[in-house]
């Protein structure tokens, strides 16, 4: 399936983002070649191609615009973390939008609130728990990043951002697709930067993946991984 993205990517570079909820299977030693079918194909047709070339997984289309992939039965996400809501969800600076896509489960205490607060004291609850059953101290790593100069306040100010959008009562899995919708239309110039900086502008698409480890100190059973690609 990561092959046949990757394909789907170059062939529409500017056209289509991808959410990928990516089981946590053995990788091939080699990237396997993907037929996408006649370069004249519509690109629905092409996304039809790529779901049954790979049965594992199901591809569905957000606003014609993001390919969503998740497993066809199961779930790449065992501890739900992409279900839990966000009461607000406040978007980002735009040069911000990566290093907010990949931190977005950071739960350093030194960063307030984080951009999905609910997901941050969802995992450090599970830490907390996991440490006191322990006999442990305070929580000693944190998922993700410190987000640095990213990092959200409640005005933004520092980052410069003149219009903040603000959606309310989401997923985490939808404010990941909102980030990446919103870096394909900054790509196209469809919408003008909300931080004024002039720059070039790249599509951004996410993966998911669960590491299973049953010892983790995360007290989930494993270890949720953001990407970026």
């Amino acid at each position: 399936m990561e092959a046949a993205l990757d394909a789907l990517r170059r062939r529409y570079p500017d056209s289509v983002v991808v959410g990928f909820e990516e089981l946590w299977d053995a990788r091939p030693d080699t990237e396997p070649k993907v037929d996408l079918g006649p370069p004249d194909a519509t690109f629905n047709s092409v996304v039809e191609r790529i779901g049954n070339l790979n049965p594992t997984y199901k591809l569905d289309l957000v606003e014609h615009l993001l390919v969503h992939v998740h497993p066809a039965h199961g779930s790449a996400d065992p501890a739900h973390l992409l279900d839990i809501r966000l009461k607000r969800f406040v978007m980002p600076a735009d040069h911000c939008l990566e290093e907010a896509m990949r931190d977005i489960a950071s739960h350093n205490p030194l960063v307030v609130g984080g951009y999905a607060p609910e997901l941050s004291q969802f995992l450090n609850r599970k830490q907390l728990d996991w440490d006191h059953q322990r006999g442990k101290g305070l929580p000693h790593g944190v998922i993700g990043g410190g987000l640095g100069g990213c990092a959200p306040v409640p005005s933004l100010d520092h980052q410069g951002v003149s219009a903040v959008t603000v959606y309310r009562d989401i997923t985490v899995r939808e404010a990941m697709n909102r980030m990446a919708l919103r870096s394909l239309l900054l790509s196209r110039r469809e919408v003008r930067p909300n931080d004024g900086w002039e720059m070039t502008w790249k599509p951004i698409s996410w993966r998911f993946r669960f590491r299973p480890e049953p010892d983790a100190d995360t007290g989930l059973g494993g270890v949720p991984v953001f990407q970026t690609f």
